[in-house]
């Protein structure tokens, strides 16, 4: 094995633990599979001796006869009733290729239905294992060698299946079962795919978590009503482990293949069976063959707890202005009443316990020239601060998102398109598009993972404060902003930078334009400003929503109010909420 010595970080001697780990399994299985082939080569070489031996024994008896005991007709019957060997078609497991041992896990099975679709017809033991035989066959296509806990309406206990994939050596557990409603829960109708992996993946990486977001992603290109997660633990707990992935010794994960309470999952499993377990299993082979070197996506990822009922929520436009009304604090009272109002939907408007601290951020709708002046006051006076690109802007300023993300910036999603009207004047499925186009992008062309979402031009509603949360995203506001996005009508900087220092305010959420040339000029002076007036600058966090029963949060990162956490916000106006008149114009943003 590696020694710690050798690696400059933690990080590096995992990764190069896990690869001698994987290197020395490999070893074990081509020696068994040497031994075996050896032995079987030994037995056929002996049935040959023996055949042939028997065979000239035959034929020296028959030729001791002067004469033949058997006619030439008689000879012709028999041959009339032996079965014609060359229509048989043997079928047989595709030979494995890869190096790679997946071990399928099918859950419940015999007396253990599992759970059952509300009208009675389905049961999940069918639909896992149904699942299990096709990934199994697709993954064997692939070339990986797969072994199954349960092939057929079996009952094979939890504990079994564990020894099963152990002693396989596989290199990776896949538990299949289908989800239900609460029994006790009558009025919501959840859907979707969730995913759980052991929860000691959370402290000491083992490629599960990465396993359960291959997976995820493979089965959200084919189609699903919505990603529940890939979460920590179980869904008692976060700190309470399925069994499965408790006892196996490999990356697991369990997967709950949407509700069969929910007759859409129902169908789109019906409808694209196939499709998933091809998706999968191209997923995991990928993640396996993957040469070990590639980084996880930077970022940060959040585990929010979901928000049931988001079509039931109200969608009246709310246009955010945190107002000009303070406390004795200088803190807008606006902020302060609509984090009281909607942090638990993971929305910041302030941070209400800041104190001494200011947070920066800059909305990156569309580029104007000035942002690497901003980068580099950042970059000499070391802080870090909040960019919120949209898709535009990422796609035609690859250098400077790089450059951003290299920096220790944080990278914000700002929606696609960042349409004037906001996105809450489109469908919920289109705004869900608005935030997962951008995503994904980011995630496909940057490996990076975001999870702080502003709104354009500040208008959201209930409802999509709910739907942001349950993409696990923050919605980020703001308790400071003034006109610096109109490229043409700029503010005098003096005048910008006594707005900007009046208004400063413990757990201050400054907005900025990244579009302002007065913005770019003054940020130096502004800095030493706020310091010289007894503030200091944080770096944003933020943490999961998600608690288990005892309080425990589930990402070790915290938010820097302490609660729900939160980005920095964008635009301003006359009072807390719904005034338009002051509010900033997110069409320019």
């Amino acid at each position: 094995m590696p020694r710690r010595s050798q690696f400059r970080t933690q990080e590096a001697y995992e990764r190069a633990r896990r690869r001698k780990i994987m290197e020395l399994r490999r070893r074990k299985r081509k020696i068994r599979q040497i031994v075996k082939c050896c032995i079987l080569a030994g037995m056929a070489a002996i049935a040959i001796l023996v055949c042939v031996g028997v065979g000239l024994g035959i034929r020296a008896i028959v030729n001791s006869f002067s004469k033949k005991s058997v006619t030439e007709s008689v000879l012709a019957q028999r041959y009339e009733v032996m079965p014609d060997i060359s229509t048989v078609h043997m079928e047989e497991d595709p030979v494995p290729t890869l190096d790679l041992v997946i071990c399928l896990d099918p859950g419940h099975g015999g007396y253990d239905p599992g759970t059952n679709s509300t009208d009675g017809s389905r049961q999940e033991k069918d639909d896992a294992l149904s699942m299990g035989l096709a990934l199994q066959q697709a993954l064997q296509q692939l070339g990986a060698q797969v072994v199954m806990t349960r092939s057929d309406d079996t009952f094979i206990s939890l504990g079994e299946r564990g020894q099963i994939a152990n002693q396989a050596g596989a290199d990776y557990f896949v538990s299949i079962h289908r989800n239900a409603i609460d029994k006790d829960n009558t009025s919501a109708d959840p859907q979707g795919i969730e995913i759980f992996v052991p929860t000691s993946a959370r402290e000491n990486p083992d490629g599960s978590f990465e396993l359960g977001q291959a997976v995820m992603t493979a089965m959200e290109s084919v189609g699903i009503s919505e990603n529940r997660g890939v979460r920590y633990g179980s869904q008692g707990s976060e700190n309470s482990d399925y069994q499965v992935n408790r006892d196996t010794g490999m990356p697991s994960c369990l997967i709950e293949m949407g509700f069969m309470t929910n007759e859409t999952d129902n169908q789109l499993l019906d409808e694209h069976l196939n499709d998933y377990a091809k998706a999968v299993a191209k997923a995991i082979v990928k993640l396996a063959t993957d040469d070990g070197e590639e980084e996880p996506p930077r970022g940060m990822v959040l585990e929010n707890e979901k928000i049931q009922d988001v079509e039931s929520l109200s969608n009246e436009e709310v246009i955010w202005a945190p107002g000009s009304k303070t406390d004795e604090n200088n803190r807008p009272v606006g902020a302060l009443d609509f984090q009281k109002k909607y942090g638990d939907y993971q929305a910041s408007f302030i941070v209400p316990d800041g104190e001494g601290e200011l947070y920066l951020t800059f909305d990156e709708g569309y580029g104007a020239g000035y942002t690497e002046e901003i980068l580099d006051v950042l970059k000499e006076r070391d802080l870090s601060a909040v960019f919120f690109v949209t898709l535009p802007f990422a796609k035609s300023n690859e250098q400077l998102i790089q450059r951003m993300i290299d920096e220790g910036h944080i990278i914000g999603n700002h929606s696609a398109y960042n349409s004037k009207d906001g996105i809450v004047s489109q469908s919920l499925e289109d705004q869900r598009t608005e935030v997962k186009e951008l995503h994904d992008y980011m995630l496909d062309h940057f490996n990076y993972q975001m999870c702080l979402f502003r709104y354009p031009n500040g208008r959201f509603s209930e409802q999509s404060l709910a739907m942001v949360n349950n993409l696990d995203y923050q919605s980020v506001f703001w308790s400071f902003s003034y006109n610096d996005y109109e490229e043409e009508n700029q503010p005098k900087p003096d005048d910008a930078l006594k707005t900007m220092l009046k208004q400063l305010h413990g757990g201050a959420i400054y907005l900025m334009s990244a579009r302002s040339s007065t913005n770019a000029q003054i940020l130096d002076q502004f800095i030493t400003g706020a310091q010289s007036e007894g503030y200091h600058f944080g770096t944003y966090s933020v943490k999961s929503s998600a608690v288990d029963q005892g309080g425990q949060e589930e990402n070790s990162t915290e938010s820097p109010d302490g609660s729900s956490g939160g980005e920095n916000g964008s635009e301003s106006g006359e009072s807390g909420g719904s005034s338009s008149d002051e509010s900033r114009d997110g069409s320019e943003e």
